[in-house]
């Protein structure tokens, strides 16, 4: 009966474990939207995320078809092979079955669930008993890095980091390397970037933990593992490197890679909560995992046991401040390194890192008697130091920084409990004091980087600019030069932009757009037009755009935060600060140019042409009605994997303008059909129903 409850209480303390990381997104899945502060504007929850699940929603239950492709920004643009799309990361599609975007909320803390729960497993299968694999999980599920990411809006990254704890779970566990590449497959069809890093340290962790292994084995198993992966992220992977040799990535500095670097400035912040504004610098262990980082210090067998973890907290913020260090005049040059964009995301590694080092440490601490001396001294010595910073800033009244008073008085309470646990000889107690203590330090410090904000308090300053666009029932776009029309209402209501926001960009559209924007992006940007200081509302102030570029993209409408001085540019509004402008000379979604000569941009007014109807535009397809001869132009982005055929036959797609779709017509009324069928997804699909029937077939036989 004692052995049922115990297991009973196991188990509960087990859940209860998974559900408390779980409490921080509470707010978003009952609808408020997380922001990283109180003064931001911007959540990539909302500008991406949200608008991408809700045309995949859509296009499931409307169409019953996968979006290869958005028409959505940048005058359309392949989603096949954009990793924010989540199209082939079907847990992200949890999302979907819930009202959006709280659904994303819910999919994020289902996430956190599964990666609290990996790392207590993990913790367990490295020998860690409950209470210590209870507080490495609760470590890794209240990460505050986890939490700023959530209020920065990057979903996909924080379902990578979440497959990571399996990542190397499974590997203790498979020794011939299929499985892994399947967590591992799993974890870049979530967010191919992360996979870098978490390649990275796996393989570090593959030659740490398996010793005994030659080198030709082990090239074995991890060509498997890759091999394996290759297959179960082929879907993505193949029309993300097409895509990837196509985009600005390839315009990638030095300095564009190493932007985002931790300001040395800040490595005060493993100790004192706080992140300098920005989220990806977020890298507070909290007070009970640095006193028991500075415990291991006590004895040489802590050490050795926790080396690896120990090299991997230190190591990751070492490379994040990697900026301070390095010109970053070759750091292009080095394969792959665009996918480590920002450095400070090895912040994460320290994380887990200390996630698995508070767990280990915690259970070890109550082996070793022989070091209790030892321990004391350490221990002693934090109390003073923290006890003395405390007692300084009481008595110079600094109580107005409250993040330094709470990141030391956590550190001096958790030295307190652990010494008098040990003078007692209760450190049993001692430990469920402090993981206590843990919780509530950063389940509290969470809150600090996420501000939920009710959906009526976002983009209230339409001024009546969205019933002009509502009213409309024509084929357009829209361009603004200062993000006047934010994409989660453009994918709510409808609009297509030719401006946006999204890293992936084709290269072609990105120098078409320089010049029609007037606004020249000589370095990497994450959006057309690009801001040079982050304020949308201020930086291109003063430049205009060129109409006969715009004209082309259908640009019918540009709203804009500042006024523009432009012939052919109609003023049909100015209301709390926002000019709605029509463009008087924009051309249709399609026309058929019936002159013989190929007109130059700078010259449109010259051109003869006659509109197409557009008689149905669906997800992957657009059909078009036209009368020839003459070349019929699609205000479409020409990319690989379109083709036409006109009545039925055929037909060959040319660049129009460098970045638009056109065919020849003969003669007479035709019906042109322009289908988006990517060969390479259609190749990265066989390849992974290759491996799941595969394996369906192996489990099958073993039943057999």
């Amino acid at each position: 009966m004692k052995r049922f409850n115990e297991r009973w209480i196991q188990t509960g303390l087990v859940i209860i474990m998974v559900l408390v990381p779980g409490l921080l997104y509470l707010p978003g899945v009952m609808g408020k939207i997380p922001f990283p502060g109180e003064t931001s504007q911007f959540s990539d929850l909302l500008i991406s995320h949200y608008p991408y699940s809700l045309i995949l929603k859509e296009s499931l239950l409307n169409f019953q078809a996968l979006p290869l492709w958005s028409s959505l920004i940048y005058s359309g643009a392949p989603l096949a092979g954009n990793p924010l799309a989540g199209l082939f990361y079907l847990p992200g599609w949890l999302a979907m079955l819930f009202p959006l975007p709280a659904g994303i909320s819910l999919a994020l803390m289902a996430h956190v669930f599964f990666g609290t729960w990996g790392f207590y497993r993990l913790l367990r299968e490295s020998g860690v008993e409950l209470l210590g694999a209870v507080a490495g999980g609760l470590t890794f599920g209240l990460l505050p890095k986890l939490a700023a990411h959530y209020g920065a809006g990057h979903v996909t990254l924080i379902y990578a980091v979440c497959w990571t704890p399996w990542l190397f779970l499974i590997s203790k566990k498979d020794s011939h390397g299929w499985k892994s590449g399947i967590i591992a497959g799993m974890l870049f069809l979530a967010d191919p970037r992360w996979s870098i890093y978490a390649g990275i340290i796996w393989i570090s962790y593959d030659i740490a933990y398996r010793q005994g292994v030659n080198l030709s084995q082990r090239l074995i198993y991890w060509s498997k593992t890759l091999l394996s992966a290759v297959l179960v992220s082929a879907p993505l992977l193949l029309p993300l490197v097409e895509f990837s040799l196509r985009s600005t990535r390839t315009l990638m500095t030095g300095s564009d890679i190493l932007a985002n670097s931790l300001p040395v400035e800040l490595l005060m912040g493993v100790l004192i909560p706080g992140s300098g504004g920005n989220p990806e610098w977020v890298l507070y262990a909290g007070g009970v995992g640095i006193c028991l980082i500075l415990v291991q210090f006590a004895d040489t067998e802590f050490r050795k046991r926790n080396l690896f973890w120990s090299v991997w907290f230190i190591g990751g913020i070492v490379i994040s401040l990697v900026a301070g260090f390095f010109p970053g005049l070759w750091i292009e040059k080095i394969p792959l390194i665009s996918m480590l964009r920002v450095p400070a995301r090895w912040l994460f590694v320290s994380g887990i890192a200390l996630a698995f080092l508070t767990g280990s440490i915690l259970d070890q601490i109550q082996e070793y008697q022989r070091s209790q001396r030892s321990l004391r001294n350490i221990l002693a010595g934090v109390i003073l130091f923290a006890g003395l910073m405390v007692a300084g800033l009481l008595f110079m009244s600094e109580l107005s920084n409250l993040m330094l008073v709470w990141g030391l008085g956590v550190l001096f309470a958790s030295a307190c409990i652990m010494l008098l646990g040990i003078l007692l000889d209760r450190m049993k107690s001692a430990s469920w004091l402090m993981l206590g203590i843990l919780v509530l330090d950063l389940g509290l410090i969470n809150q600090k980087f996420v501000d939920f904000r009710d959906p009526g308090q976002i983009y209230t300053n339409q001024a009546g600019w969205d019933e002009v666009l509502n009213q409309d029932q024509g084929s357009y776009r829209t361009y603004s030069p200062s993000y006047s029309v934010p994409q989660n209402l453009a994918a709510e209501n409808d609009w297509e932009l030719a401006d946006g926001v999204d890293p992936p960009q084709l290269a072609v559209y990105k120098d078409f757009m320089d010049t029609g924007t007037g606004i020249s992006a000589d370095l990497y940007s994450v959006s057309i037009p690009p801001f040079k200081t982050g304020n949308p509302q201020q930086d291109n102030r003063g430049l205009s755009p060129d109409l006969n570029y715009l004209s082309l993209l259908n640009v019918k409408y540009i709203i804009s935060a500042f006024e523009l001085d432009l012939n052919n540019l109609d003023r049909l509004s100015v209301e709390s600060g926002i000019y709605v402008y029509q463009n008087l000379q924009y051309f249709p979604r399609a026309w058929v140019e019936l002159g013989e000569t190929t007109p130059e941009i700078d010259n449109l007014s010259e051109i003869e042409f006659e509109t197409a109807k557009v008689i149905q535009h669906r997800p992957n397809l657009v059909a078009v009605r036209a009368s020839g001869p003459g070349r019929l132009v699609l205000s479409e982005i020409h990319y690989p994997g379109w083709f036409a055929s006109i009545d039925g036959e055929p037909a060959h797609i040319e660049p129009a303008y460098r970045i638009l779709r056109s065919v020849q017509l003969e003669e007479g009324e035709q019906d042109i059909v322009f289908k988006y069928n990517p060969v390479s997804v259609y190749i990265g699909l066989a390849m992974a129903a290759g491996l799941w029937l595969n394996g369906l077939l192996t489990v099958l036989r073993k039943l057999v």
